[in-house]
């Protein structure tokens, strides 16, 4: 995560506190209203006019998302960017995504977030909140529930057999 820096307006330091004052109060107010739906806010040394043109996330604004329960746009991002890239390099092969599991088990990705719901399929949550789903329950499932439909097709297929002899 972006450092936040010595005088980020997000800051409780004098130079911040200082650098907050200077913007109004109907900026800064635009400025956490932004935060409040989820935007992001640029870190005020490196915007084209005043900074390097960098354009980098303020670290300030994150925390001051995070301490308000938001999960920052930079922060999502982020994790998503790091599944993908742990996915191809195989470190992420024990954990699945919603979609990943719906494939094993064939079934929607809503009945996976419904057997998630109900406690039948253990997940665990990244801060994002993205569901991730231990590979070996997923298969575990997938076989009981084929089982499950097995028992169940042929039960159907005696009992209209039974039927139509009688």
């Amino acid at each position: 995560m972006p450092a936040k820096c010595d005088n980020c307006p997000f800051s409780d330091s004098e130079a911040g506190l200082h650098l907050r004052r200077s913007l109004g109060v109907e900026r800064w107010e635009e400025i956490t209203n932004a935060l409040l739906h989820y935007e992001h806010f640029l870190c005020h040394k490196t915007t084209e006019e005043c900074g390097d043109g960098s354009k980098l996330v303020c670290g300030g604004s994150i925390e001051w998302q995070a301490a308000h329960g938001i999960v920052a746009n930079y922060i999502q991002i982020r994790e998503r960017l790091e599944l993908m890239m742990k996915k191809r390099g195989g470190i992420m092969s024990d954990y699945l995504t919603v979609g990943d599991a719906a494939k094993i088990i064939k079934v929607s990705a809503d009945s996976i977030r419904l057997y998630e719901k109900h406690g039948k399929l253990p997940a665990v949550r990244t801060a994002s909140g993205i569901r991730l789903f231990n590979r070996h329950d997923v298969e575990m499932f997938a076989k009981k529930r084929r089982l499950n439909l097995g028992t169940r097709n042929f039960r159907v297929r005696l009992k209209k057999r039974m039927d139509s002899q009688f």
